[in-house]
């Protein structure tokens, strides 16, 4: 059962009028999709995007009520984002194929995610894909929720218009041009304040989530000073954006997905399920793989069988026949 720690209680004004407290809609929400644990994947889901529906629209709050110094709000819905993005993180966890990464991005950003999408899809093919194929594939990775038809062939035509992609009678397929992925790191600091004020922050050496988390003390100052805020809401903002810091990179995710599609289908072929030593599935393995976890990790056939007939994982690559790359391709080309 996933549980979540008791979140403090939202500030209250000095005239005693208090704010919308989120811990009540994240715990039935994570009561909801731990029950649905066993169940199809239709209900988490739906208990995933209820709450999110409540985590951005707090996001916006958040940004207008600093925009508009009204400090007790932004303080009540600052801490509200915390108390919502626990439960959506813990929810990824338990079942990352379900539901996607929570994530704070503006409309545009997640737009331009989602033509980063198209393009990681395209990269991790050596052929060409029909567009259908494309769109099943961008929705399998579940990054950003439900991709809809419409965005995938906008994005896979300016994409074309763009050098980066080619189109030929079999699909699409990547082109030889460089693209450039969205800084989601950047993105995700620049959802949290309006146009102004992080560009501010951007000045000031603060252009993402993690130049804030290494430089706490001097953002908190910049806080203060560019918001007229005080010390208690201020140091709020520096606990989002640590949680939000806190998350699985996205291209980890991502790239574990695109990985994990080229070793499970070949231990269906053997006929097992991927097992491993470590406790750990091979899927997991992929990605501590990726994402530079300490230790060498390698999926392999097992050493004392005449017929490989399962998978196992070991932690010395030098005695593994290899299935995928120790060092895997980057993402763009």
């Amino acid at each position: 059962m996933l549980g979540i720690a008791g979140a403090p209680a939202a500030p209250q004004r000095a005239t005693g009028r208090s704010y919308w407290q989120a811990q009540g809609i994240a715990e039935l929400s994570l009561s909801q999709f731990s029950a649905a644990a066993d169940a199809p994947v239709a209900p988490q889901r739906r208990a995933y995007y209820t709450l999110a529906g409540y985590y951005g629209r707090t996001r916006q709050i958040v940004r207008t009520s600093i925009a508009g110094r009204r400090e007790p709000l932004a303080q009540a819905a600052l801490q509200n984002l915390i108390t919502m993005h626990r439960p959506l993180v813990l929810m990824h966890h338990a079942a990352p194929d379900a539901v996607p990464l929570a994530l704070i991005l503006e409309r545009a950003a997640r737009d331009d995610m989602a033509r980063d999408l198209v393009v990681r899809v395209l990269n991790d093919s050596s052929d060409a894909l029909p567009e259908t194929t494309i769109l099943s594939r961008v929705n399998e990775l579940d990054v950003l929720g439900p991709i809809k038809p419409g965005t995938v062939h906008r994005h896979l035509g300016d994409l074309e218009a763009s050098g980066h992609v080619t189109r030929s009678r079999d699909g699409f397929a990547r082109a030889s041009r460089t693209y450039t992925e969205l800084d989601a790191d950047a993105a995700s600091l620049g959802a949290l304040f309006d146009p102004d004020l992080y560009a501010r922050f951007e000045a000031a050496g603060f252009r993402g989530l993690h130049d804030v988390d290494a430089r706490q003390d001097a953002f908190r100052e910049t806080v203060m000073d560019a918001t007229s805020l005080g010390s208690q809401p201020a140091d709020l903002v520096i606990e989002v954006v640590t949680t939000l810091s806190d998350r699985p990179s996205l291209r980890c995710t991502v790239t574990r997905r695109a990985m994990a599609r080229r070793v499970l289908p070949l231990s269906r072929r053997i006929g097992q399920t991927p097992s491993c030593k470590t406790g750990r599935s091979a899927k997991t393995i992929v990605e501590l793989m990726i994402c530079g976890f300490p230790g060498v990790y390698a999926v392999r056939f097992s050493a004392d069988q005449a017929t490989p007939s399962s998978f196992d994982c070991m932690a010395d690559s030098s005695e593994s026949k290899m299935l995928t790359e120790t060092n895997p391709p980057s993402v763009t080309k």
